[in-house]
């Protein structure tokens, strides 16, 4: 398994995670647009939104993919996410060193070719993956990799905006109660 240089970025990008309050939630129709453009752009049968968890990975829209969520330690994307700043291309996974004895590579689903655009926040933070995967040796074109930047970018776009609508709903509430307050006290 990949492991981050220091523990307490490892618990700072997890807390930052837990501010998006995306982890379990159910599938939306925004992000499996995203995956499913991504598989046909790039010509792939696999396309995922992953999250990288404390223990797992776990898949906000999987196109191709029957897993909910794999094991951590199994994890392309863990590795994709410790480069923020580029995408992460193994284009044959049996011959990587890394991954050639990981049982997604020689067990179903046959992750053989993976392409990972990390999907980093505003405040810098690499929460998981948009990422497109072959059952055999492949290659991405400098337009489909470009693509796929792009999409990654429309993720976080998304997630900003929940963060953001989710925030802004608290405090409408917050405000709807201390306006009722002072309302209930301004009768008596």
């Amino acid at each position: 398994m990949a492991t981050f240089k220091s523990p307490q970025l490892e618990l700072d990008r997890l807390a930052n995670l837990d501010t998006y309050t995306i982890i379990d939630t159910l599938p939306e129709q925004q992000y499996d647009d995203i995956t499913q453009l991504a598989a046909q752009i790039c010509g792939m049968p696999i396309s995922l939104i992953s999250f990288i968890d404390q223990d797992r990975q776990w898949f906000k829209s999987r196109h191709g993919f029957p897993h909910l969520q794999t094991d951590r330690q199994l994890s392309f994307c863990t590795h994709a996410i410790q480069q923020p700043d580029k995408m992460m291309i193994v284009s044959d996974a049996t011959q990587d060193v890394r991954f050639s004895e990981n049982p997604l590579v020689y067990q179903e689903p046959k992750v053989v070719f993976y392409a990972g655009m990390p999907l980093v926040t505003e405040e810098g933070w690499a929460l998981g993956t948009l990422c497109v995967i072959d059952n055999k040796p492949n290659q991405l074109t400098s337009a489909q990799a470009k693509s796929l930047t792009i999409l990654a970018r429309q993720v976080i776009t998304l997630l900003s905006l929940r963060k953001k609508t989710e925030s802004w709903s608290e405090r409408r509430k917050m405000n709807g109660g201390s306006i009722a307050c002072v309302r209930t006290w301004s009768i008596l």
